[in-house]
């Protein structure tokens, strides 16, 4: 057996070279016969291997320890090396790089291949050689052992072929191959191929970042085993027709990946012949294209959602009917985020309530009829406080917790926006899913808009729910004054028919001394005394009762009349105060604000009815914002400032709307028939002081009636300055007979002398031309021209200094409107008593 540890070195002859298996020999000339003896092959070669010679191949005989042994013509030719140059030596030379200590040795491999070949022919091996310039070459061997007399192998014969050339084209094949492998592999796109019945032959690494699949794990599958099951059809139609008509074609598909998601790939492919037995199959690459898809999926739905915004915005302002805009705004919102459900929960009350007003998905029943608080449900609120709040699967959210009624209707995706408004959020519009989902951006942005939509339409309604509101007030302004203009016509012409009655009867009881006919005046005068009690109630519903206004403390007032207000309460109820030791100043009427409180009072204890229970009377400071918008209607036009504030609270029966829209009418009246100036009155009061009055009350439940009056830093009071003149005699101007002799008797019966006239002609003439003139001029203010009114303080259109007094079935605030420098002491209101006149006029006429 060859051994490639063998001693590779020789004793040479003298004036031979020593040589080495793992150098390049050196170019020594050896005797042909030179150790002939040591091989059989060596001893008689021409006659034992002469017919090589002559072979097309190099062919190389070896003995049994590796020594060359012959050489011929074309092993020269091959190797450049001539026979004398080689014979005898081990081949260790033919081999580059050739070490016999390697377990690599290259030399080691050939020979073992020869001994391999003992029994026979070996296979033919390809070594890479090198020739006597030492150029590299390949070349294929073949062996045949050479078998001795006893059966021993005595050496080999090898013979080769140069396949340089051929093994040059195949390693260039071999690089091309690899670069094509390199190429394919390193693709970012899916290269791939498909047998005839659409299974995976082949396909590149890409598979891994576009489908999420190892290459192997493709192989062998049909490709629709990794689509959609539509997709998987159609594409199956796509590849049967290829098939059939071969072609090339492209179109955009759709894949799965390896976690489910969607991949849209952009496929480029063509119909192929497989080989010899004539099978087609389809190649082709494939780009990942979701990117572009997601892409032109948000611009088209951007477009969408833009045209979606539009025309709801166009219905908005054509004037569609609210409920209708935000019932169709809502469905959008479902259709165009595909969702389950979608809502708009509106704000009302003080902000802490919400009102479902719009819905879909949801269970029948609850839109338009469910009220939430907003403390219920924090995401809600949060929304409101930032804008917008997404929750992608509620069993999992920490933030907020999971209310009763989207467990009830199984939300668990929920995405809200605030429907902003003018000063604060009028809302949320929101969409939910029942399974988890993530909402994105875009979808934030169109709920906004959405919400911006129905903030347009919240606004609108609230205007014109305002407008409404401010044509009621006014057409209820119009009726008041209407109704004041006629109660107070009716109360000045009632006014001067009472003057009459009470001064007549008055001075008949003076008169009289028959008890008889004194108990029939003073019915007469009693009953004179009811009907100017009710005048007054009318002047005070016209809003024209203040007489005599001046600086007043609210709650003292209110301690003065105490018992008086406690009077028309039952043994089994109270009234309760509610008010500091603080001053209350207001400015105007006391007696007009006695009515009013009496007015409160009563009418609080009439609503108790029989039941136990306490009226409770507040008297308070407060102060308004400038905040218009959150005031309450009766408030809207109050400038900001402080107000006193007076209020009177039962637990009685109550009024439902429909009642209180009527509260303020005269002779209107739950109670028996004939009453209903109260709650008239007390507006008329209120309107006069400038001030406003609230009702909150419903059925069953009570009624608190609010009065704000402007505090004394808000009005002027009137000054009332009182010079005194006396008086010689007096002059009577009105157009009334009956007034003209009631003042005339009553100031003749105490001394006083008397001329009364009809119409202001006669005052001009009798005042010109009488000696000495008059020293008060009683006169009628209806009477007398606005010219002449307007000269009465100075007297200057009589020329002498008489004193003057005003008198007039209408209020001190028309007359004043009329006289705007009428002092009050210089007014007497009708109806009046003589004793009234005569009060007046002696305080006129007393000297200082």
């Amino acid at each position: 057996m060859f051994d490639p540890q063998l001693e590779t070195t020789e004793k040479s002859r003298p004036g031979k070279a020593a040589l080495t298996g793992n150098q390049v020999p050196e170019r020594v000339l050896l005797h042909p016969e030179s150790r002939a003896e040591d091989s059989p092959i060596g001893r008689n070669p021409d006659s034992q291997l002469s017919w090589w010679k002559f072979l097309p191949f190099a062919v190389v005989a070896w003995d049994e320890t590796g020594r060359i042994r012959q050489w011929n013509r074309r092993a020269e030719i091959l190797f450049g090396f001539h026979k004398a140059e080689v014979w005898g030596r081990r081949g260790w030379f033919l081999w580059p790089d050739a070490s016999p200590g390697s377990s690599q040795n290259p030399a080691a491999s050939f020979f073992e291949g020869l001994l391999r070949a003992e029994e026979g022919a070996s296979e033919p091996r390809i070594h890479r050689n090198r020739d006597a310039e030492g150029r590299e070459l390949w070349c294929r061997w073949y062996h045949l052992p050479q078998m001795g007399e006893a059966g021993q192998a005595m050496g080999w014969i090898s013979w080769a072929e140069d396949v340089s050339e051929t093994m040059a084209t195949q390693q260039a094949l071999a690089e091309r191959e690899q670069q094509y492998r390199n190429l394919v592999e390193t693709s970012q796109d899916l290269i791939w191929s498909w047998d005839d019945q659409g299974r995976w032959e082949f396909v590149n690494q890409a598979s891994r970042s576009i489908l999420g699949y190892e290459a192997e794990a493709l192989v062998g599958h049909p490709f629709t085993s990794f689509q959609p099951i539509g997709q998987a059809h159609k594409d199956w139609e796509l590849f049967r027709n290829l098939l059939e008509n071969p072609t090339q074609m492209r179109f955009e598909t759709i894949f799965l990946r390896k976690d489910g998601t969607p991949v849209h790939l952009s496929m480029n492919c063509r119909t192929r012949n497989r080989g010899e037995n004539g099978k087609l199959g389809v190649v082709g690459t494939a780009s990942d294209v979701t990117a572009r898809y997601r892409t032109q999926r948000r611009l088209r739905e951007q477009a969408e959602r833009n045209a979606v915004i539009a025309s709801l915005g166009q219905k908005a302002l054509a004037g569609l009917a609210d409920r209708q805009l935000l019932q169709g705004a809502v469905e959008l919102a479902v259709q165009t985020l595909e969702a389950d459900m979608a809502s708009f929960w509106e704000v009302q009350g003080s902000g802490r309530q919400l009102f479902l007003s719009a819905g879909m998905g949801w269970d029948a029943g609850l839109v338009g009829k469910t009220y939430l608080d907003l403390h219920e449900v924090a995401l809600f609120e949060c929304c409101l406080r930032q804008g917008a709040v997404s929750v992608e699967d509620w069993p999992k959210e920490e933030r907020f917790q999971n209310p009763r009624l989207f467990v009830e209707q199984g939300i668990v995706s929920v995405l809200a926006v605030a429907s902003p408004g003018p000063q604060k959020a009028t809302g949320v519009l929101e969409v939910c899913c029942r399974r988890p989902r993530r909402f994105s951006q875009d979808d934030t942005v169109f709920l906004q808009a959405l919400a911006n939509v129905f903030a347009t339409a919240v606004e609108r309604r609230q205007v014109e729910k305002e407008r409404q509101e401010l044509i009621e007030q006014v057409l209820e302004a119009q009726k008041l004054e209407s109704l004041g203009v006629l109660a107070g016509g009716i109360a000045h012409d009632f006014n001067n028919i009472l003057v009459g009655v009470l001064g007549n009867a008055d001075l008949a009881l003076e008169r009289s001394l028959d008890p008889v006919q004194r108990d029939l005046l003073v019915r007469i005068k009693s009953g004179a005394e009811r009907a100017a009690a009710l005048t007054r109630q009318m002047l005070a519903f016209s809003g024209k009762g203040r007489f005599l206004v001046q600086e007043l403390d609210l709650a003292e007032e209110a301690r003065r009349m105490q018992s008086l207000l406690e009077a028309p309460l039952q043994a089994n109820q109270r009234l309760e105060f509610h008010f500091s030791s603080q001053k209350i100043p207001v400015i105007g009427d006391r007696d007009q604000i006695h009515q009013l409180f009496m007015n409160l009072v009563t009418n609080a204890a009439e609503a108790l009815q029989d039941e136990p229970k306490a009226v409770k009377f507040r008297l308070s400071h407060r102060t308004l914002k400038e905040d218009s918008g959150r005031r309450s209607a009766a408030l809207r036009d109050f400038a900001a400032g402080t107000y006193a504030v007076a209020e009177v609270l039962d637990r009685g029966c109550g009024m439902d709307p429909a009642t209180q829209d009527r509260i303020f009418e005269p002779f209107f009246s739950t109670k028996f028939t004939g009453r209903g100036l109260g709650m008239a009155a007390v507006s008329g009061i209120v309107r006069g002081h400038q001030g406003a009055i609230e009702v909150f009350s419903a059925s069953g439940k009570g009624t608190l009636v609010r009065v704000w009056l402007p505090g004394t830093h808000e009005l002027s009071s009137l000054q009332c300055p009182g010079p005194e003149m006396e008086a010689a005699w007096i002059l009577v101007a009105d157009d009334d007979e009956g007034v003209r002799q009631v003042c005339s008797m009553a100031l003749e019966h105490v001394g006083f002398r008397v001329k009364s006239v009809a119409d202001a002609k006669q005052v001009r003439e009798f005042i010109e031309h009488h000696h000495p003139p008059p020293q008060v001029a009683l006169l009628d203010l209806s009477l007398m021209p606005a010219s002449d009114l307007e000269e009465l303080p100075h007297l200057s259109l009589f020329g002498r200094p008489t004193e003057y007094l005003i008198m007039s079935g209408r209020t001190f605030s028309e007359a004043a409107s009329v006289m705007p420098n009428l002092q009050a002491d210089r007014f007497l209101s009708k109806p009046f008593s003589p004793a009234e006149l005569i009060q007046k006029i002696q305080s006129l006429t007393t000297a200082d």
